[in-house]
């Protein structure tokens, strides 16, 4: 895998505990609600030297992220090198959100119950979740948050997304 095809959801800090974890210090692509099913990263040292590992535990302790990996070499690596970024293939950042069944949902038609809403064109990021673009046959744009308040069901045999509770998004 290339660097570019990665996506850097954050860096080692300068601090390791008697528990062999490292500090890890999130940047505005993590997106901790699916990091527990996040399993293996991509290590980039400052030498563009790419590592795959496996992630054993991210925990949070006194408001600090902590995380340790089941292969060997990790601690010497980084000590060696100071400085490390972590990172996901760009193909799962968006993806692991609300698990495999939304992995790509653009051109689905969107639907609440019965009324029609129109075309999914696109995503939006934000720090917790993905937002739906949608776009109804007048050209009028609707944002939806892909959180399980609004998203009900996703059929993919039939190409359709059904939402729910978005009477007070569309009537913005």
């Amino acid at each position: 895998m290339l660097e570019k095809e990665l996506i850097v959801i954050g860096r080692l800090g300068n601090l390791i505990n008697d528990k062999e974890e490292f500090q890890f210090i999130p940047n505005d692509n993590f997106q901790p609600a699916i990091f527990d099913k996040v399993t293996k990263l991509y290590m980039i040292f400052t030498e563009h030297r790419v590592f795959f590992v496996e992630v054993k535990k991210l925990s949070i302790e006194n408001s600090k992220y902590w995380i340790s990996f089941n292969d060997d070499g990790v601690r010497e690596e980084y000590e060696l090198r100071n400085s490390a970024k972590l990172a996901i293939p760009k193909s799962q950042h968006y993806s692991l959100i609300q698990g495999s069944d939304l992995l790509d949902i653009t051109d689905y038609k969107a639907y609440e119950d019965d009324l029609y809403l129109g075309l999914i064109t696109d995503f939006m990021l934000s720090p917790a979740h993905r937002i739906v673009v949608i776009i109804d046959d007048n050209d009028k744009e609707l944002l939806i948050p892909e959180v399980d308040y609004y998203l009900k069901e996703v059929n993919h045999k039939e190409n359709k997304v059904y939402f729910q509770n978005t009477k007070s998004l569309r009537e913005l």
